[in-house]
């Protein structure tokens, strides 16, 4: 039987716009989020495990059952969070969120994902949204390398298609933070792989008027859109001089959860590098698809952001 709304399993390493990309999940009437898996990336994985905890706490929506993933890459060293999302991910804001009475479910984030997916394939549509480092998807596949064939379209927020990395010269932070599992997922093959580069989300900021109307909207789910984003807009303001935000991850989600934002999106074979000192985590973009060891990705290069917006504007808006 198939299920009237459509499902959502959700794989994140929980920091400010993730949070922002949960909130447009949670308020979408058409999605159901079967499960949330946790990553390292942003912050350590115990704190995204209890940062995840908190927003569904904060949100009312601790039925959602939330996976613990793994701390570690598959080969490197986690790398050393950033000042931009502040020590706790969040900007700060975790002091200002409930505790998390919730508990997280004992079955690991590579396991689960294996589970939710067949469970998920059975009941209907569905999509995966990876928003963060993809160590637990490589994982995952390592224990079923059929699960590709049972996911009807993964969305990925990750790479760059120009070489202009936000981490690295070349690289951007998802793909840096684990080459050798992004690596993986681009060589088996999901036969429908939408990917949200880094580039798209500079094409068209959220500028701080915008984000100050936003930030203003009457209710508990604008006050937290304003807390945890907060810190990170000082540090953009002060240290970046830049005259908006990007939005990489809820540009991501809003792909999962209307296809209509995608204004264009080019199909191309993707490969991840994994070696070298200047070229780790550099997403190698074939367009001539000659690659034989490379997946084809519908790349993302423009939005329609006004319609972005009114889905942002939508999740933060009070219903009863």
């Amino acid at each position: 039987m198939v299920d009237s709304k459509r499902g959502l399993i959700i794989d994140t390493d929980l920091g400010v716009d993730d949070t922002i990309a949960l909130l447009m999940a949670l308020a979408d009437p058409s999605v159901e989020i079967l499960a949330i898996t946790t990553t390292h990336g942003n912050i350590g994985v115990e704190q995204v495990n209890r940062n995840v905890r908190q927003v569904l706490e904060y949100t009312r929506r601790s039925e959602i059952p939330v996976f613990p993933g793994s701390a570690v890459p598959l080969f490197a060293s986690p790398l050393t969070p950033s000042l931009l999302m502040g020590s706790d991910g969040l900007g700060g804001a975790s002091i200002e969120l409930p505790v998390p009475l919730m508990s997280l479910q004992p079955t690991v984030a590579a396991v689960a994902l294996v589970e939710q997916i067949h469970a998920a394939a059975k009941r209907g549509d569905f999509s995966l949204v990876m928003l963060g480092p993809l160590t637990n998807l490589a994982l995952a596949l390592a224990l079923d390398p059929e699960l590709p064939r049972l996911v009807p379209h993964l969305v990925i927020m990750g790479g760059t298609v120009d070489a202009r990395g936000n981490q690295t010269p070349v690289a951007e932070f998802n793909f840096y933070a684990d080459p050798e599992a992004a690596g993986v997922v681009f060589r088996t093959g999901f036969p429908k792989l939408t990917l949200l580069p880094w580039e798209t989300s500079t094409k068209q900021l959220l500028s701080w008027e915008v984000y100050e109307q936003l930030s203003a909207i009457p209710g508990r789910t604008a006050r937290l859109y304003k807390m945890v984003t907060a810190s990170m807009v000082d540090f953009l303001k002060q240290h970046f001089h830049l005259p908006g935000m990007p939005l990489p991850d809820p540009l991501a989600m809003a792909c999962a959860l209307d296809a209509q934002i995608i204004r264009q999106a080019t199909p191309a074979q993707c490969a991840v590098e994994t070696a070298g000192s200047i070229g780790r985590g550099l997403l190698a973009v074939d367009g001539r698809n000659l690659s034989a060891l490379a997946s084809i990705a519908n790349i993302v290069t423009e939005v329609d952001f006004e319609r972005f917006l009114s889905l942002l504007q939508f999740s933060l808006e009070e219903r009863r």
